[in-house]
């Protein structure tokens, strides 16, 4: 069954698609490449158009309203270092700060997308990125990785992660606050790989996604009142650490029971109407 909650994010969902997916010229925009310190990227100068790998070291400001275009590279390919980085053309704030200032209700996200239609790009990569870290409003679109969180902790709210290989990657110390975001549409809506990962993913919409949640090593994950809707798999478990997907703590599925998969039968928590489990993991 789906809340109320839910229905609104697709709703919202659905307006921000009209709005962001129009075929995007190539070649237009503000560029950006390269290496930068503190900088403020406005409304007014988008959109921008990052032609190669963008890193940003010092504090970064991305005002309402922003389009940010990312020319793929040739050959690009999906495979990441361990740093989430990967051949591919990649927005990386490494050791800085980012307050993305999006608003997706009054339909002025702040849009990250392909520059050429039907090619993805990299991603947006929080390496080390320093605390205060904030990503409100945001639409991540048509990358191989989405955002990568590695040894960070962002708060993430109101953002939509759509069509990328995986929405949300977290690598070591990977810790996000995902507070009322929508993640649709991905290969992996949500990936943990490391055991000191600790993401919380609350009152989101994980939906329509081969893979809702795919965890292979974690601290923890906190999905308290986010629902899962329509995905091949909800949850698949492979660490060894329990994941409480249950009602008592607000999670639903559209299921009876959801599509659970863990490495072992007691790794999920037992309380009222809690999943079911089966094993093993596909």
């Amino acid at each position: 069954m789906r809340d109320r909650a839910g229905s609104i994010r697709t709703v919202a969902l659905g307006a921000l698609l009209v709005l962001c997916t129009g075929s995007a010229p190539a070649q237009q925009g503000t560029p950006l490449q390269g290496q930068m310190g503190d900088v403020n990227l406005t409304a007014a100068q988008s959109p921008y158009l990052v032609t190669d790998d963008l890193y940003f070291a010092g504090v970064v400001q991305i005002e309402a309203g922003v389009q940010i275009l990312v020319q793929p590279k040739p050959g690009g390919s999906q495979a990441n270092d361990a740093y989430g980085l990967s051949d591919n053309t990649d927005i990386v704030v490494y050791g800085g700060r980012i307050a993305v200032l999006g608003n997706a209700q009054a339909q002025t996200p702040v849009v990250f997308r392909s520059a050429v239609e039907g090619q993805m790009w990299g991603g947006l990569v929080l390496l080390q990125a320093q605390a205060g870290s904030s990503i409100q409003g945001a639409y991540v679109m048509g990358s191989s990785k989405g955002l990568v969180v590695f040894n960070s902790a962002p708060q993430v709210s109101g953002s939509v992660f759509y069509q990328n290989q995986y929405g949300i990657l977290c690598l070591q110390g990977g810790s996000p606050q995902v507070i009322g975001c929508s993640v649709s549409g991905n290969a992996v809506g949500v990936a943990v790989t490391a055991p000191d990962a600790s993401p919380s993913i609350k009152g989101s919409s994980i939906a329509q996604n081969s893979y809702g949640i795919y965890a292979t090593a974690m601290a923890g994950l906190d999905l308290s009142g986010t629902s899962f809707q329509a995905n091949q798999y909800d949850i698949v478990n492979g660490s060894q650490t329990p994941i409480n997907a249950c009602s008592d703590i607000g999670v639903q599925f559209d299921t009876a029971g959801g599509k659970v998969y863990e490495a072992s039968p007691t790794l999920v928590k037992t309380g009222q109407d809690c999943v079911a489990v089966a094993t093993p993991a596909p």
